[in-house]
């Protein structure tokens, strides 16, 4: 009556790895588990060379100030009663 194919299968040990690593991933086991979990994230990153760099120019410069000054003002009227 059950029909097990390699696809059926292949789905469950699927379904089962992924339910462990989200486990893994979000520490409920163990809190450490996080800190691995970034540090794995980081170096992944780097070694694909994710981290993207720009040269800094004029517009590049004037942008990030504009940015920095709309976070310090957003930040400066956040209030902490």
């Amino acid at each position: 009556m059950f029909n097990s194919s390699t696809y059926h299968s292949f789905l469950r040990v699927s379904s089962l790895v992924c339910a462990l690593v989200l486990v893994f991933e979000s520490g409920l086991v163990n809190e450490a588990t996080i800190k691995v979990s970034t540090g794995t994230h980081e170096y992944l990153a780097n070694a694909i060379g994710a981290s993207a760099s720009v040269e800094p120019t004029e517009l590049n410069q004037i942008t990030a100030a504009l940015t920095e000054q709309r976070v310090r003002g957003k930040s400066s009227s956040i209030r902490t009663d």
